[in-house]
């Protein structure tokens, strides 16, 4: 059906909303544009890199704590927030391949 609508976006839509393994692990892609994205992804992983010390201190013991609760909810939010942001990268990558091959025939 992406194919038909020339929607790269509908594939991953479905996978997100329809799809009960997708629903449950795949990030949603956003249509925007890719210098936002690109700065989510940039703003994302400095957040983070500050973040790793941490990361490194509540995986030390392979547990989490009451009090590192908190904080890994927090880093599992970034990470979601890279995911969605690399989702939307990869399906621009795919838009624009696409129009690519569109175009040589014309």
């Amino acid at each position: 059906m992406s194919e038909i609508y020339d929607d790269v976006y509908l594939c991953n839509k479905y996978c997100k909303t329809d799809c009960a393994i997708g629903h449950r692990f795949k990030a949603i892609a956003i249509n925007q544009s890719v210098t936002k994205t690109a700065v989510e992804i940039f703003s994302s992983l400095n957040k983070l890199e500050n973040e790793k010390d941490r990361l490194i201190e509540i995986f030390a013991d392979e547990k989490i704590s009451t009090d590192e609760t908190s904080d890994m909810e927090k880093i599992e939010a970034e990470l979601k927030k890279l995911d969605s942001a690399i989702e939307s990268l990869k399906m621009w990558f795919a838009s624009t391949k696409s129009s690519c091959f569109d175009k040589k025939g014309e």
